[in-house]
């Protein structure tokens, strides 16, 4: 496996059965509910494929759709400026910032991360079809 993933938007083509991260709720949840999610723009999730087009999935995240456009509207209502993230360890940690989606570590705790609320526009304005 090479060291970079790709992350594009789930597609039909992804082999979502083949995938075990080891937790099940977490299996479940992309082989039986994520298409439909965001069929229903009830979230948007994002696999790891280590070259564009791959369906083996090596690993994925969700953006549920309406917990962002809470954090959105909040963030123009009362001047929420970042999501606050906490990595559970230094893997986690590595993972988020490794997305490129633009977290950064807080100076409190190396675990603490956040992600700015522009992003969080700009990931959620981006379409379905559109390359990760």
């Amino acid at each position: 496996m090479s060291n970079i993933l790709i992350f594009e938007p789930l597609q039909a083509y992804h082999d979502r059965q083949g995938f075990d991260c080891g937790n099940p709720p977490l299996n479940d949840f992309l082989q039986r509910q994520a298409r439909q999610n965001a069929g229903r723009n009830g979230g948007i999730t994002h696999v790891a494929v280590e070259e564009a087009g791959d369906s083996k999935i090596i690993a994925y995240y969700t953006l549920v759709t309406r917990a962002m456009l809470q954090v959105e509207q909040s963030a123009r209502e009362i001047g929420i400026y970042a999501l606050v993230l906490d990595a559970h360890d230094e893997d986690a940690r590595a993972w988020y910032l490794g997305l490129g989606m633009g977290f950064d570590t807080l100076l409190d705790s190396h675990t603490h991360l956040y992600l700015p609320v522009d992003t969080i526009r700009t990931i959620m304005n981006e379409p379905l079809d559109a390359p990760a």
